[in-house]
């Protein structure tokens, strides 16, 4: 017998939950397809979004676990269920993903935390563009906000920053992410960046 089910995919709709905070949690899947924002609320409404998962990401967890962050689909997304070996890995990439953005937090400048997020999702999520990835999410900036630990006029002025050196351009609602150029002429990556690429 194999230690994983057979996949059995089901979709899930733009701003549809399938984790509540604060609950226990329903079940756990993977994801085939899509993209759902992983964000906790604090009692007076400070929102912090965890991660946006995609595909191979773990959504849920153990059913006698509370959950303590909400998770919601971006786009149309695609699940299907986690068996024993694809909970366990998906456990240990969630705690190793956490501790990227603890470390963000704590050492990098505001528009340092967010190059290295748009450098991830671009990395994920984006699709080849002439001098860099294109980003189409629909993320705002509440949501750019919540994923780096900053209000939005931070992330306002940090985005501005990043236009100004050529790093991100915006568009119509996308985004294209540039690779910053490296002292040595490599591809500079950001601390936390580095961090989550060794996991």
């Amino acid at each position: 017998m194999a230690e994983d089910p057979l996949p059995l995919v089901f979709d899930v709709h733009p701003e549809r939950d399938v984790i509540a905070q604060g609950e226990p949690y329903p079940d756990a899947w993977v994801v085939r397809y899509g993209a759902l924002l992983m964000e906790l609320v604090d009692p007076e409404g400070h929102r912090l979004a965890l991660d946006v998962l995609g595909p191979g990401d773990l959504v849920g967890g153990p059913v006698a676990w509370t959950a303590d962050a909400s998770v919601r689909a971006l786009v149309t997304s695609g699940l299907f269920p986690a068996g024993p070996i694809a909970l366990r890995d998906g456990l240990a990439r969630r705690s190793r993903r956490a501790a990227w953005l603890a470390c963000s937090v704590a050492w990098d400048r505001i528009a340092d935390r967010l190059a290295a997020r748009l450098d991830d999702l671009a990395d994920r999520f984006g699709r080849p563009v002439p001098g860099g990835r294109c980003l189409e999410l629909p993320l705002t900036q509440e949501h750019l906000a919540g994923l780096t630990g900053a209000t939005r006029e931070s992330v306002n002025r940090a985005l501005a920053e990043l236009a100004a050196a050529g790093r991100v351009e915006r568009s119509r609602g996308r985004y294209v992410i540039r690779p910053a150029d490296a002292p040595d002429g490599g591809v500079f990556l950001p601390l936390g960046l580095e961090h989550r690429k060794g996991a």
